[in-house]
């Protein structure tokens, strides 16, 4: 009788759990890596956003500076942003953009602003 040449089903069994084995922590890798892609993804875009509305603020009058409740940025983006604005003296104003997705705060810049004096 001659011997047959290739696998049991002993021994494909046993390289399909040792591949199953070694895909688990693969699979999570994966997943674990998505995850804080979007997070990175995320947090530039509300970077972004919280640049362009601080330099709006910071274009505005000193006298015209406000504080802004949250308000979206626009309709499908789910982004909302906040403008608080203090008076530290009575040229010095400190301004806080603060940029929300999904009512989480992600980024939250903060600049002050000063009224020329002439004198």
């Amino acid at each position: 009788m001659s011997e047959a040449e290739g696998f049991t089903v002993i021994e494909l069994l046993i390289v399909i759990a040792v591949i199953g084995i070694l895909l688990v922590p693969v699979a999570n890798t994966v997943a674990s890596t998505t995850e804080k892609l979007t997070t990175a993804s995320l947090i530039t875009e509300a970077t972004g956003l919280a640049q362009l509305k601080l330099e709006k603020e910071r274009s505005q009058e000193f006298e015209e500076l406000t504080t802004t409740s949250r308000q979206s940025i626009d309709e499908t983006s789910g982004y909302q942003y906040s403008v608080e604005v203090e008076e530290i003296k009575e040229d010095l104003k400190q301004i806080i953009v603060r940029v929300y997705w999904q009512e989480e705060l992600k980024v939250e810049l903060e600049t002050f602003s000063s009224r020329l004096v002439e004198g």
